[in-house]
């Protein structure tokens, strides 16, 4: 079976690895980026499944950059799940009027908890 790609984007180093390390002992295919733009422009050539984002980033915001993609032809289909430490009704409004497909608050206890998230919206 053919590994499922995850991008990460998030601009703290240790959630990044974090996730790269319990994403790829599930055997996922992982990739992290540490800005929104930075993001943007892997997003094309790596191709994701699925895509994990923060909210919270410098320069570019985890709104903008599912704004962004879901306004694109290429990477509109692709799913997001928002990872963040804001845990607002309206944060989580906005990010679904926005097309992201999840919304989980960081930190968790259970990593079983985001595995669950992303196989929902796996195809």
């Amino acid at each position: 079976m053919e590994q499922k790609k995850i991008l990460v984007i998030d601009d703290e180093k240790d959630i990044c690895s974090i996730l790269k390390i319990e994403l790829e002992a599930t055997n996922f295919n992982v990739k992290t980026v540490l800005s929104g733009k930075k993001g943007l422009e892997i997003v094309k050539e790596f191709n994701p499944d699925i895509i994990i984002l923060d909210l919270m980033m410098p320069e570019m915001d985890g709104f903008e950059v599912c704004g962004q993609l879901k306004q694109s032809e290429i990477t509109s289909s692709i799913p997001i799940v928002v990872l963040t430490a804001i845990d607002q009704e309206e944060a989580v409004k906005k990010a679904f009027d926005l097309g992201a497909s999840g919304y989980l608050i960081k930190p968790f206890e259970d990593k079983s908890v985001l595995l669950f998230a992303i196989e929902k919206f796996l195809k």
